[in-house]
């Protein structure tokens, strides 16, 4: 039996309501692939219905005042620790690649792709592994490049791609925590003067996904 899809984080949960269609609608047709600010994944989104959700064509602006009743942050915590009784990081900090050698030194197989992937990346970054992790991936490494590169663009275009989902009942408190967020990384970017800047804004980016479990 598959495992059951339980997203942890607030940006987790709207990732995931991408692939996901409301109970009371039947899923239709899913599409080859999705292009979202340079990053495509397949096979992903789900269209529903007669009113289907479909990828903005447009930027939509943002109203303030809809975001008036929704300032608190009351994010459920899921509480997962590994085997050791310690706590696991949803995002941990980036390992070197020869780091991942040592974990598996009898398997040469692995060791051998392990060395491929180092020709190309010089390190990566554990992530917890729940029926979210995809999700948490794909949009942390995302953030972080559009934030490293001051790319701010991108989060304002995907907080107008959250917009519709405002007034959905189960999504409404995760897309209010979200825009607030990326508003507030855009702001911190913009303000960044130096390198040594930049990586701080991303280490708090990383303690923000880290503070829900």
């Amino acid at each position: 039996d598959p495992v059951p899809f339980k997203p942890s984080t607030a940006m987790d949960r709207i990732a995931a309501s991408q692939t996901r269609p409301p109970a009371n609608y039947p899923a239709k047709k899913v599409s080859e692939t999705v292009s979202w600010s340079g990053v495509q994944i397949s096979g992903v989104r789900v269209q529903i219905g007669a009113g289907a959700c479909k990828t903005a064509e447009r930027s939509q602006s943002v109203d303030e005042s809809d975001w008036s009743d929704h300032d608190g942050d009351d994010i459920p915590s899921e509480f997962d620790s590994s085997a050791d009784g310690q706590v696991v990081d949803n995002i941990s900090a980036l390992l070197p690649m020869q780091s991942l050698e040592g974990q598996y030194p009898h398997n040469p197989n692995l060791l051998r792709q392990f060395a491929d992937l180092s020709r190309s990346f010089k390190a990566w970054r554990p992530v917890r592994g729940d029926g979210a992790f995809l999700y948490r991936a794909v949009l942390f490494a995302w953030l972080e490049r559009s934030l490293a590169l001051g790319h701010a663009d991108n989060l304002r275009r995907f907080v107008a791609q959250l917009w519709p989902y405002r007034r959905t009942p189960q999504f409404s408190r995760h897309v209010c925590i979200c825009h607030r967020l990326c508003r507030a990384w855009v702001a911190r970017r913009l303000q960044c003067s130096s390198d040594d800047q930049v990586r701080l804004l991303l280490r708090e980016v990383g303690a923000e996904f880290n503070k829900s479990r």
